[in-house]
């Protein structure tokens, strides 16, 4: 969850080029079995960012695609594992011991539909 804002830098035109920053937080989790048949859970929550760029293309009045590129960070300082099965066994994981996701970038093509009159 988070807020995002993008600037926009034509007035007019059939291009849209857009920058945009948002700010956030991000909640994980995953589970894996062990090679003994032992189940655990991993959970991890922080902050994060993402910048990015982009540019749309009016396809019409109301339809527009484009690329977009973005970089998003998170803050994580350590993983929850937890096994599962309620019986209370959890340990803290830093990032240090096995490493897990906390960065990564989008390449995507967007398809925007706006709804609503011109004004």
């Amino acid at each position: 969850m988070g807020l995002a804002a993008r600037g926009y830098f034509l007035e007019e035109g059939p291009l849209d080029p857009y920058v945009q920053l948002s700010v956030g937080g991000a909640a994980a989790g995953t589970a894996f079995d062990e090679q003994d048949g032992t189940r655990y859970e991993e959970t991890g929550a922080g902050p994060g960012f993402q910048l990015g760029f982009g540019a749309d293309f009016y396809l019409g009045n109301h339809l527009r695609l484009g690329p977009g590129l973005s970089f998003t960070q998170f803050t994580v300082d350590k993983i929850r594992r937890c096994r599962s099965g309620g019986e209370g066994e959890c340990v803290d994981v830093p990032k240090n011991e096995h490493g897990y996701l906390d960065s990564y970038a989008s390449l995507v093509i967007r398809f925007t539909i706006l709804l609503g009159d011109e004004s």
